[in-house]
C-alpha cells in the first residue's frame, strides 16, 4: 500500500462506523442520518476528515467521481450540455459536483507551478487584513480567525505562531520571520504592514 493510500486509510478508520458503513454502501440518506445522529463537534470532525480524504485524491479518482454524463460531457467539451446536466442535479448533487471541480482547478493550478508572490498575497489577503484588524483591538473575529489560522497552518502554512505573536504586540519584523520561508515571512510581513 503506498503512502497516500496508508494515510488515506488512517483518515478513513477514524470515521465513525456507521458513517463508514453508509459511505461504503453508497446510501446517501443513510450517510446523513448518520452525520446527523453525531454531537455538533463530532460531526464537524467527520466533515472535516472528509474533506481532507477528498483533498488527497487523485485527479482521475475525482474524475472518476463525476456523474458519468457530466463526465462524458466534459471530456467531449459539451459545456453546454454539462451546464444542462448540472441545472438538472439536485441541489445537494450541485454542491458535490461543484466541490470536485474546485478540487480539479485546484490540482492543476498546482500542478502548473507554485503562485506568484502576488497572488499568494492576493489570496490571503482577507485573513491578512482580519489578522491585522485583531492586533488593532477587533476581538470579535479573533475565534473565526484562529479557526482559519489552524486550518491553514495544518495545510504547510506557518503564519499562526507569528500572527499570535503580534496579537500579543511583538513587532519586531526580523524575530517574528525568523526561519520562515520568503511566502510565509511575506505574509507576516503584510499584517506588520497594515498596523502602520
Amino acid at each position: 500500500m503506498a503512502k497516500d493510500e496508508r494515510a488515506a486509510q488512517a483518515l478513513a478508520d477514524e470515521l465513525p462506523p456507521a458513517v463508514l458503513d453508509a459511505l461504503g454502501r453508497g446510501d446517501e440518506e443513510a450517510f446523513r442520518a448518520a452525520v446527523a445522529a453525531l454531537p455538533p463537534e463530532e460531526a464537524r470532525r467527520v466533515h472535516a476528515i472528509l474533506a481532507r480524504l477528498q483533498e488527497q485524491a487523485t485527479t482521475e479518482q475525482l474524475i472518476e467521481a463525476l456523474p458519468d454524463d457530466f463526465r462524458a460531457a466534459m471530456a467531449n467539451d459539451d459545456h453546454a450540455e454539462a451546464q444542462r446536466l448540472f441545472d438538472e442535479m439536485p441541489a445537494r448533487e450541485q454542491d458535490r459536483v461543484n466541490q470536485i471541480m474546485h478540487l480539479l482547478r485546484q490540482s492543476h493550478s498546482e500542478a502548473a507551478g507554485p503562485p506568484s508572490m502576488t497572488e499568494v498575497l492576493a489570496n490571503f489577503e482577507p485573513l491578512l487584513q482580519a489578522a491585522a484588524d485583531v492586533a488593532l483591538g477587533d476581538h470579535g473575529s479573533r475565534a473565526e480567525v484562529e479557526q482559519v489560522l489552524d486550518e491553514i497552518e495544518s495545510r504547510g502554512w506557518e503564519i499562526a505562531a507569528p500572527i499570535r505573536r503580534i496579537w500579543d504586540g511583538e513587532r519586531d519584523a526580523t524575530a517574528l520571520t525568523a526561519g520562515l520561508d520568503d511566502q510565509d515571512a511575506l505574509l507576516v510581513m503584510s499584517v506588520l504592514g497594515k498596523l502602520d
